[in-house]
């Protein structure tokens, strides 16, 4: 049994497919697994007149930037923003944690989600500044100054 020979680019450019093969898969698998963080980093920002609205209710869901609030009208998805900046400011969610939250709703990928500006935990009162009055993010060093509903410096948390 007789192979026939192969000419000597032919590997190279089975190679090079492989590898474009992998750079699209591992692109596409990076953005299924990290498409919804990826969002408050590059620039998830309410429009400028979108209505704030007030969320009350118990964290059932904790996967940050997003979480779910689960209240009397049901379930509602809420972006926070980066871990590392409710971090950087002392602020813990937990789950089943009651949390009120005013945040703009903005339309993603078609579905309806809520962007926090304000987080204050029910039980202690404590609050976090996630966006100026513009809808900035604050951890892109935004001022949270915005007429009565804020106070203090970029972040700042209130007793």
């Amino acid at each position: 049994m007789a192979f026939k020979k192969q000419q000597p680019g032919f590997a190279r450019y089975v190679m090079f497919f492989l590898m474009v093969l992998f750079v699209i898969f591992f692109m596409s698998y990076q953005d299924l697994v990290w498409g919804q963080r990826s969002l408050g980093f590059k620039g998830l920002v309410p429009p400028p007149n979108a209505k704030k609205e007030k969320i009350s209710g118990k964290i059932v869901s904790l996967d940050l930037p997003l979480i779910k609030i689960k209240n009397l009208w049901g379930v509602s998805n809420v972006f926070i923003g980066p871990p590392s900046f409710l971090t950087s400011q002392g602020f813990l969610l937990q789950k089943g944690q009651h949390v009120e939250i005013l945040a703009a709703p903005v339309k993603v990928e078609g579905k309806r989600i809520f962007v926090a500006f304000i987080v204050e935990e029910e039980k202690t009162g404590r609050k976090v500044f996630l966006r100026d009055h513009k809808g900035e993010p604050i951890w892109w060093g935004g001022n949270p100054r915005s007429g009565s509903e804020s106070q203090g410096r970029p972040g700042a948390k209130t007793d």
